[in-house]
């Protein structure tokens, strides 16, 4: 287990060590100016360690180095940052519940032009950004899914299984990429034989549509990742960055939304390239290059989609 310490402070020598302290950005909605000190040798001091380094200390040295708290437990055995499910803190709770809220960027982008029928809840421009992305790619997949020429081979409800990547996790992905790969059961219908429900139909037909909203929503989380909120003391984009990164790094939903990423990553490519039968010929070719490219191969999959799919 590796274990850092944030102190409050500057440098103090000790037996010829010595602490050099290191700034850390903190979002602008904290009032501490966090210190992280590590020894001079870049080894990180661990807790007895330094608590026996504290008692030499005289009572001004331990005025100037308190601990604040111990931060950054970084365990070998956890597999995800944050805290677990069962552990979910309320300020967790309410930030997804903001981020629904402000669902595409319609309640932002409103009161941005002076509307104000509903007031946006203020959440940091990186994480609205991160969640609108994720959701616009989600939100995509349906047309890719229910085209998916081997889609017979998964007995459940390609709805179900849309639902539950747009509003839990697209990890149920893994096993329908595993199923599409086996043999087609005797006794299961195929394609042609399926009846597609109105869901679906509205869906494929309006593929074109969703690929407009998907990019739209895609291009306008980058701007406001980077420019979002201005005036709402987000800092400039070192800043956000540097919140971003301690984002991923200690909020579950963060690092779920990664992995999501991560995972479109990998299927946009193999599906589309499994699918490109379903598209015009006269675009097929140019898919065929733009589905490696993350999000953006699946917006051109769905504007090469004809009106007419029947796969």
């Amino acid at each position: 287990m590796k274990i850092t310490f944030l102190f409050k402070g500057f440098k103090k020598q000790k037996e010829k060590k010595i602490y050099k302290p290191i700034k850390l950005h903190i979002p602008p909605l904290f009032h501490y100016s966090y210190i992280k000190l590590v020894s001079s040798d870049g080894i990180n001091e661990t807790l007895e360690e330094f608590k026996q380094y504290q008692l030499g200390m005289s009572e001004k040295e331990k005025e100037d180095a308190t601990i604040i708290e111990d931060v950054n437990m970084e365990d070998s055995s956890k597999e995800s940052a944050g805290d677990p499910v069962w552990a979910i803190k309320p300020e967790t709770i309410k930030t997804l519940l903001d981020l629904s809220l402000n669902f595409f960027f319609v309640d932002p982008l409103a009161n941005l032009a002076g509307i104000h029928l509903l007031e946006a809840p203020v959440v940091h421009p990186t994480v609205e950004a991160l969640f609108n992305f994720v959701i616009g790619w989600t939100l995509m997949f349906a047309p890719l899914l229910f085209t998916d020429r081997k889609r017979d081979r998964y007995g459940g409800s390609l709805e179900a299984l849309w639902v539950v990547q747009m509003f839990l996790t697209n990890t149920l992905l893994l096993p329908y990429m595993a199923i599409r790969l086996s043999e087609r059961s005797s006794n299961s219908l195929s394609n042609s034989e399926k009846t597609k429900s109105g869901f679906q139909s509205v869906m494929i037909s309006g593929a074109r549509i969703i690929g407009i909203v998907g990019g739209l929503v895609g291009v306008i989380s980058i701007l406001w990742a980077l420019f979002g909120r201005a005036n709402d003391g987000f800092g400039s984009l070192a800043d956000r960055w540097d919140f971003f990164l301690n984002y991923l790094g200690t909020d579950r939903p963060g690092y779920a939304f990664i992995w999501d990423i991560c995972l479109y990553s990998i299927f946009q490519p193999w599906l589309i390239g499994d699918n490109l039968e379903n598209l015009d010929e006269s675009k097929a070719e140019t898919v065929r290059y733009l589905r490696f490219i993350p999000y953006l191969g699946l917006v051109a999959y769905l504007w090469a989609l004809p009106k007419n799919e029947d796969q």
